[in-house]
């Protein structure tokens, strides 16, 4: 049986709406059943599928729900959907950490929903998530690509700047953004073991969880190519990540910094410098290859 996913947000054709949400997914190939969910809405049926007032008076099981609801609600809608059964939330909805002490109190209280039902989060103001093995594409924003083409680059990012709108969506894209729950060590242990993703491309901003993300880094780059994007790296850059991931300053240390530049080296990586031509970086990692470091920081 194939995945089901539930959709929860505004149903009218503007963008950025859960109505752009299901046409991503149908134009780009996702066959799995999809449920629109919205109590207000003045449509019965949205390219064809049904739509429902809450998530229990969805009939089926459902595997994955993508939100775009107002943040206040947006707690008490993933409270229903733990009960409903659902594995796992992608949040699109921006108005969280970033937006100051009501919204980090918001974040807290998904994380805590987390923690205590198992049901796993990702985002909040995340662009979503980009599967080119069964076209999953969570993202509302209007793409233009007639297609995704199957490839095997796997591309995780804590920020929009190079997040799949920004890169050829060819390959998998999962932008964690404001990381309430999954992170990029979550992310990382995923890929290590799927076996159509053959090199791993990382923007961080941050890491979370120091000994827990070398870990995964590890484990990931003994099967795989990684290539990791380090932004923040002066102060002046870690206050601007900051400011955008709504994470307190300090954590954005210059000895944070420099933990990560003498790590990478002890795994066969070294730093490099290619700004705009990130793509054609990544993508040089899937031609043959003869010896090297499987890290590059």
């Amino acid at each position: 049986m194939g995945h089901t996913s539930n959709l929860i947000g505004s149903l009218r054709e503007i963008m950025g709406t859960a109505y752009w949400l299901i046409r991503n997914l149908r134009h780009f190939g996702f066959t799995g059943p999809i449920y629109p969910v919205n109590p207000n809405s003045e449509y019965n049926e949205v390219f064809g599928s049904t739509v429902y007032s809450t998530i229990n008076d969805v009939p089926k099981p459902v595997d994955l729900a993508v939100l775009i609801t107002p943040p206040n609600i947006t707690p008490g809608i993933i409270e229903q959907c733990a009960q409903k059964g659902v594995k796992a939330v992608v949040v699109l909805s921006e108005g969280f950490a970033e937006s100051g002490e009501e919204g980090i109190d918001l974040q807290r209280q998904l994380t805590n929903i987390a923690h205590r039902t198992g049901i796993r989060i990702m985002g909040p103001n995340t662009f979503g998530v980009v599967n080119s093995a069964n076209g999953l594409a969570t993202i509302a924003p209007y793409l233009d690509q007639e297609r995704i083409e199957r490839g095997g680059i796997a591309i995780c990012s804590q920020t929009g700047s190079t997040g799949p709108q920004k890169m050829p969506v060819g390959d998998w894209a999962y932008p964690i953004s404001k990381m309430c729950d999954v992170d990029e060590s979550d992310i990382m242990d995923y890929l290590a073991d799927d076996a159509e993703t053959k090199v791993v491309s990382m923007h961080l901003e941050d890491v979370r969880d120091r000994p827990r993300f070398m870990a995964a880094v590890r484990r990931l780059v003994a099967r795989k190519p990684l290539v990791v994007l380090k932004t923040a790296r002066s102060e002046a850059g870690a206050k601007a990540s900051a400011s955008h991931a709504g994470r307190a300053i300090a954590e954005f240390s210059e000895r944070t910094v420099q933990n990560l530049a003498e790590v990478f080296p002890r795994l066969g990586g070294n730093p490099v410098d290619i700004g705009p031509a990130m793509s054609e970086f990544i993508q040089s990692f899937l031609l043959p290859r003869t010896s090297g470091g499987h890290c590059i920081g």
